[in-house]
């Protein structure tokens, strides 16, 4: 009697999904997925193909035109009751969905039989939502940020090693300046638009240095530690000290070859509208690296994830089919194609596709080598809240209205504040 319970609920399990794999074959079901994916291009690289080979499934991009917009139709559909079967999301979202308590794990799709398994994904990957034991979303595609470099501007300094400690940074930036032509060795996104690029980037450098952000439960700032302190130093330094990082946005500065080495997130390797062209100019030929260290190598993650919503069992059984099918090796490396990102899983990583793919691109390389020691922004709800006081707080710091320690200080009250009502 014994046995027959143990075997019971897999009986049912496979029963379950019989009717449902049968009610598929049946009818089409249509899963709406939420996203800021263009249409056209949703529907050119991604689902014209799993449409023609799923003809039972129907998928149907609901876009927004930006993060937040998504995030607040997501958030406004809850409270009415009324969301769409899935969404692809920025990954700091990812919590937030986990605590409406109205999404499904990710881990028990995935640690179904015969299912992938999740040692194949980047591990940082998953600590975006993992909550109560386990994990809620599903990795799609990842990012993080490097170093760029002009190689003429290096070849004509004379440099030939790239930089791999924060000493040999500034030492390399300083070779680069040219003050007489306006030209800085370092550019940092200090006053990015987008408040949050100040803050993610702020936080490599103190994971470089040894520092935490957040404490093991999530509950106490770490950032105001002497490595933060000494981390935020080093960019104040970087400015008013060496003078090597101007106070303005890179991007077009390293572009018109106003600065020499700029930090950056990978998808500006990207041949779309918003990359840097290779080569930009005339003669202007550009190359990666990682993160130089001061203690350790790290980086920061960024990237998309995906999460179903609770609704019925065969909607919810189809938009898993379409996950399963994203996450084959080739589909998978096609998806990364399609976002401009990197794939989340060793398998597409390592396949013939993507490899040729870094040969022929291998500004790539830098970004996919740096995922061995990436880290992850810290999986609370008031995230964004957070980082927004933190670049507030950081860029007091460069214009010297506070000092690090300071800045530092006030942000982490601020952080404890917003961390003591999650």
């Amino acid at each position: 009697m014994k046995r027959f319970l143990k075997v019971m609920p897999i009986v049912l399990v496979i029963l379950i999904m019989l009717t449902i794999s049968f009610s598929l074959q049946g009818k089409k079901v249509t899963v709406n997925i939420s996203t800021c994916y263009d249409d056209v291009l949703f529907k050119k690289f991604i689902l014209d193909a799993f449409h023609k080979s799923h003809p039972e499934i129907e998928i149907k991009n609901v876009f927004s035109p930006s993060n937040d917009v998504q995030l607040e139709k997501i958030m406004t559909g809850l409270v009415g009751g009324k969301t769409p079967e899935m969404a692809s999301l920025d990954c700091c979202f990812a919590m937030q969905m986990v605590k409406t308590g109205q999404i499904l794990a990710s881990e028990d799709f995935i640690k179904r039989p015969g299912g992938p398994e999740l040692s194949d994904w980047v591990e940082a990957t998953w600590e975006f939502s993992r909550y109560n034991g386990k994990v809620w979303a599903f990795p799609m595609d990842c990012n993080d940020i490097g170093m760029y470099y002009n190689k003429d501007a290096f070849e004509k300094k004379g440099i030939a090693q790239l930089p791999q400690t924060w000493d040999e940074l500034v030492a390399t930036a300083q070779k680069l300046n040219d003050t007489d032509k306006g030209v800085f060795g370092l550019g940092i996104p200090f006053f990015d638009p987008w408040w949050e690029i100040c803050s993610w980037d702020w936080q490599c450098f103190l994971y470089q240095n040894g520092g935490e952000f957040l404490n093991k439960d999530l509950t106490q700032a770490l950032f105001n530690s002497n490595e933060g302190i000494e981390a935020l130093q080093f960019w104040v330094d970087l400015v008013h000290k060496w003078n090597v990082t101007p106070l303005q946005l890179p991007e077009q500065a390293f572009v018109r070859q106003k600065v020499s080495m700029v930090v950056d997130g990978s998808w500006m390797s990207s041949d779309q509208s918003w990359g840097y062209k290779q080569p930009i100019g005339d003669s202007f030929k550009w190359g990666t690296f990682p993160f130089p260290k001061k203690k350790v190598g790290a980086t920061n993650l960024g990237g998309w994830q995906s999460v179903i919503f609770k609704s019925d069992a065969e909607r919810e059984e189809a938009a898993w089919e379409f996950l399963q099918w994203v996450f084959q090796p080739e589909n998978h490396v096609t998806w990364a194609y399609f976002t401009n990102d990197i794939p989340t899983t060793k398998t597409a990583i390592e396949t013939k596709t993507y490899k040729e793919h870094l040969a022929n691109n291998p500004q790539w390389q830098a970004f996919v080598e740096s995922l061995s020691f990436a880290r992850t922004r810290p999986p609370v709800k008031s995230y964004y809240e957070i980082s927004k006081n933190m670049a507030s707080a950081i860029q007091k710091a460069l214009y010297q209205e506070m000092t690090p320690k300071e800045a530092l200080d006030a942000a982490a009250q601020l952080t404890n504040e917003l961390l003591s009502k999650e």
